[in-house]
């Protein structure tokens, strides 16, 4: 904790620019609930949310973040003889700091997405069935940013999606829920 805070003390203050970023993170949907808990995801194949995004500034505190998540559970036999289900989606979301020009920076995020919901499955005869739905989402969170060098810092930030599909799915169509993710990110 002491090597954290002497890293970040005397830091540059954040400058409101250009940010790339790469994301690492957990989805959890509330529809999945029965099938795994939220600490026990590596071991049902679970693949950690992935994600690339890019962040500009549009007002004073005030900032637009376009981001891309890809999402896979595997190995979900009891929905339907399910082998896995993965989700791409596109977000588009307001970031309002609420400390901002800071090393240390909290913000409150909010926006929509699209989504891609993919299920490969097995027949009774272990052929393979392929079915693909679109959906869309609101998302509400929260997190905070840390500046760690001139231009480099992470981050972490807390979400619920709330998230629709237009057919089912792995027999639902809502996959909303909790979403936690880390970033690492690059500014211009």
């Amino acid at each position: 904790m002491i090597f954290w805070i002497g890293l970040l003390y005397g830091q540059s203050k954040f400058s409101r620019s250009w940010v790339f970023d790469v994301e690492l993170g957990n989805w959890q949907p509330q529809s999945l609930r029965d099938q795994v808990s939220f600490l026990e995801i590596q071991r049902k194949n679970t693949l950690a949310m992935v994600g690339i995004g890019m962040g500009m500034p549009v007002g004073r505190d005030v900032g637009l973040r376009v981001s891309s998540n890809f999402w896979v559970f595997s190995n979900v036999q009891n929905f339907y003889h399910v082998h896995s289900l993965s989700f791409h989606s596109v977000n588009v979301d307001l970031k309002h700091w609420l400390v901002p020009e800071s090393w240390l920076s909290a913000y409150v995020l909010y926006g929509g997405s699209v989504y891609w919901g993919v299920e490969n499955q097995t027949t009774p005869f272990n052929s393979a069935l392929w079915k693909a739905r679109p959906g869309w989402g609101l998302n509400l969170g929260a997190g905070f940013d840390v500046m760690a060098k001139k231009f480099f810092g992470m981050g972490m930030v807390f979400q619920y999606r709330f998230v629709r599909l237009n057919h089912l799915l792995a027999g639902t169509d809502d996959y909303s829920g909790p979403q936690i993710g880390f970033f690492l990110y690059y500014q211009l």
